[in-house]
């Protein structure tokens, strides 16, 4: 693999927030191999997940990808100078190449987040979380999120699903919401994309607009298609209205854990 360019699309950020970065590769050859990028901005690392990524055996030889990665900084981070660095692995093998590319200087301002948020089900990109989320099938009990048993459903049902979202902190884009019925292979089944409230409560354009600590319950129907069978799941996430480039999903330490949240396995009979 062979890093041929990258743009840093944001030089400075403060503690919890992220930098985005586009890096454009090139494969020298044809690999079965998952070759993954890292990031390091001083001692901290960014583990990029594989999530909605074209992954390196799908690539062709010659063939340069662009892709946009956000790279993280820690909650606790102290202010100053640092330097980001990039990198790549083998997920395959898991080994890791030993030349690292110097991207540039990254300022880390002063004031960062006050604390971590408080427990959410789940945190995307420090802005929104997710406070609750509910499901439920006609008559049947109401599971919380994330649920380990499977909620057990027939072909042609539709599944109620409320999400209580919560402003962490003022948006800095304008999400839809994705809500999606994928089996057991990740495939797609069925699926809801909106903006919170069917579109009619964008996070851009709350009055002023999203503030922190706001929340709203947001409904969702998942109808399973028809001759459908087997073991599925649901997940929720947030993509740009624009850019379309999902939100990153974070952990209770604030770091990558992925673009979406599952909110737990659905068993559907015909």
């Amino acid at each position: 693999m062979e890093i041929v360019g990258y743009d840093i699309l944001k030089t400075s950020a403060r503690g919890g927030e992220s930098i985005p970065i586009i890096l454009y590769i090139r494969a020298n050859k044809i690999t079965e191999e998952v070759i993954h990028p890292f990031a390091r901005i001083g001692s901290w690392e960014t583990r990029f997940t594989t999530d909605s990524r074209l992954l390196t055996p799908q690539w062709k030889v010659n063939e340069i990808i662009a892709e946009r990665w956000e790279v993280r900084v820690p909650f606790d981070a102290p202010a100053g100078d640092y330097t980001m660095k990039v990198g790549m692995s083998n997920l395959t093998t898991d080994e890791e190449f030993k030349e690292l590319v110097e991207l540039g200087t990254i300022r880390i301002e002063k004031t960062g987040f006050s604390e971590k948020p408080a427990f959410l089900v789940a945190n995307f990109d420090n802005r929104v979380g997710i406070e609750s989320a509910t499901a439920w099938v006609g008559g049947s009990p109401v599971f919380n999120a994330p649920w380990q048993q499977p909620i057990k459903a027939r072909a042609g049902d539709s599944i109620e699903i409320r999400i209580k979202w919560r402003a962490i902190h003022p948006p800095e884009n304008s999400y839809t919401v994705f809500v999606h019925l994928n089996d057991s292979n990740g495939a797609l089944i069925a699926s809801k994309d909106y903006t919170p409230l069917g579109g009619s409560f964008p996070t851009m354009l709350w009055f002023p607009k999203w503030i922190e600590g706001q929340r709203v319950i947001d409904p969702y129907r998942i109808t399973i298609p028809r001759e459908t069978d087997g073991e599925y799941y649901i997940e929720v996430g947030l993509y740009g209205l624009r850019s379309v480039v999902r939100a990153s999903a974070l952990d209770a330490e604030g770091k990558l854990a992925g673009d979406r949240f599952v909110l737990g396995g659905v068993t559907v009979q015909p």
